[in-house]
């Protein structure tokens, strides 16, 4: 986490070994271990390289994510298998004027990185959406996709 200097982190590591299982000839070398995994920490996450490689990973992704679902899931340019089918004359020049409610998932929610992918395929543009982010899950409404390709769409 940042400390002070923006362009800085500490990173504290706790770590416990029962007294009675080592050699006592062997307790001060731990101090000297610890001193030496700071150092090398140190070095490597507040080395130039690193503080690039962090300003590079911050701007290399944009999370998206939709609001409100209070009249239900969002419209999706295609005539649906249901009834609920809505014809939209503002969609005529792009080819997009029979619209229906985008489909739920197996789990009966809505993903809005298989909705985004699924309609700018339908508007022509490949778009590759994540649904997870640094390993973790994003809930159903957000996804994650490259900036870049964000820009050209």
């Amino acid at each position: 986490r940042p400390e002070g200097n923006p362009n800085h982190f500490r990173i504290i590591l706790v770590f416990c070994t029962p007294e009675n299982r080592f050699a006592a000839w062997a307790t001060p070398l731990y101090s000297k271990i610890a001193e030496m995994v700071h150092k090398a920490k140190s070095r490597v996450l507040n080395s130039c390289a690193w503080q690039e490689m962090r300003r590079t990973d911050a701007e290399l992704y944009t999370v998206l994510s939709m609001r409100s679902f209070n009249r239900g899931p969002p419209m999706f340019p295609e005539a649906g298998d249901d009834s609920e089918t809505f014809r939209i004359a503002a969609g005529k020049s792009l080819g997009l004027t029979t619209w229906s409610r985008f489909p739920q998932t197996d789990r009966g929610r809505f993903c809005l990185a298989d909705y985004l992918c699924r309609f700018m395929q339908k508007l022509g543009h490949k778009l590759t959406t994540y649904s997870t982010l640094d390993g973790r899950t994003l809930v159903s409404y957000q996804c994650v996709v490259l900036r870049e390709d964000w820009e050209k769409v």
